[in-house]
């Protein structure tokens, strides 16, 4: 199994994939494209039409890259933060590690906020 991220721009029709192996993705770019559409449908929104949205496929080389077959989650969620925090998607292969041990201590902090809820 492998992980990519595909970030869907809402305001500015675009559809974005990241994936840290490089791999060939504009099947799963076009794939997000016909489930946005679905979706728009069965919500009933007319105002929205996925169809036009960009389809961003850039050059490889710009994701961050991995460096074996055990880093891709680690690489999406790390990419999902710097996007949605609005920063440079730039991250090396051996600046992974820190990057696992802050997701680990954001899943430890939510587990015992679960926890305290009951």
């Amino acid at each position: 199994m492998h992980w990519i991220l595909i970030v869907v721009f809402m305001k500015l029709k675009k559809i974005r994939a990241y994936d840290s192996l490089h791999c060939p993705r504009m099947s799963y770019l076009r794939a997000t494209r016909y489930y946005l559409r679905d979706e728009a449908h069965y919500l009933g929104r007319k105002d929205v039409d996925p169809m036009k949205f960009d389809l961003i496929d850039v050059d490889p080389a710009s994701d961050p890259k991995q460096n074996n077959g055990n880093d891709c989650g680690v690489c999406a969620l790390t990419t999902a933060s710097l996007v949605v925090y609005q920063r440079p998607v730039t991250f090396q292969p051996a600046e992974i590690q820190n990057a696992r041990d802050q997701l680990q201590l954001v899943f430890l902090d939510f587990a015992l906020h679960l926890q305290q809820q009951g």
